[in-house]
């Protein structure tokens, strides 16, 4: 399975997906609507792909003038595919692959002082907050809302299935700010930056 960047430098470039159902593409409307937002920051822009699948996202961004981008799945056959897109389109030196959990990844990360000036989550889909051991979407958000990997004025994304489980008012949340959510379809995607 493949399908197609949809903006900047590699525009029309074909990208892998892994096999299996491990992992869910990002949809190009949703694709479309994200870097519409975040346009007048993606210029030199540091990206963190956390749930990367198979770096549609990351790739899409470098595609539209971003300095760098670092990718975190804990799926092989994710990384694998995220290693042969960087490849075939030679941007391996702006790519940086990490194959682990989420939660440890952004830990090494920090431990690592890295920074980044826009971060897109994706975890997978839950159909409810019962069907996750944890609320992962929230774990993240209060990680991340406490962490400097998001620097300041920095914007993060999270996209979620349809119906929504995160209940953001409810959350801890004194440095990340809701400026919107937006729904596709299937998907929410929350829209927030770093105060």
């Amino acid at each position: 399975m493949s399908f197609r960047i949809i903006g900047g430098t590699f525009r029309n470039r074909l990208l892998i997906v892994p096999k299996g159902d491990k992992t869910r593409p990002t949809s190009a409307i949703v694709r479309k609507s994200v870097f519409d937002i975040c346009k007048n920051s993606i210029e030199d822009a540091v990206f963190l792909d956390l749930f990367a699948g198979s770096g549609a996202m990351g790739i899409e961004a470098i595609s539209r003038g971003a300095k760098s981008a670092t990718f975190v799945d804990q799926d092989k056959n994710a990384v694998r595919a995220i290693y042969e897109n960087c490849k075939t389109l030679q941007i391996e030196e702006t790519c940086e692959v990490i194959l682990a959990n989420a939660i440890q990844a952004l830990k090494r990360l920090e431990t690592q002082k890295k920074q980044f000036t826009l971060i897109y989550v994706d975890p997978p889909y839950v159909k409810s907050e019962k069907n996750s051991k944890e609320n992962l979407y929230a774990t993240i958000l209060e990680f991340l809302d406490k962490s400097p990997l998001l620097v300041k004025e920095g914007e993060l994304f999270m996209e979620e299935g349809s119906p929504s489980v995160i209940d953001i008012p409810s959350l801890s949340l004194t440095n990340l700010h809701l400026e919107s959510t937006r729904n596709y379809g299937k998907s929410f995607v929350h829209h927030f930056t770093k105060r």
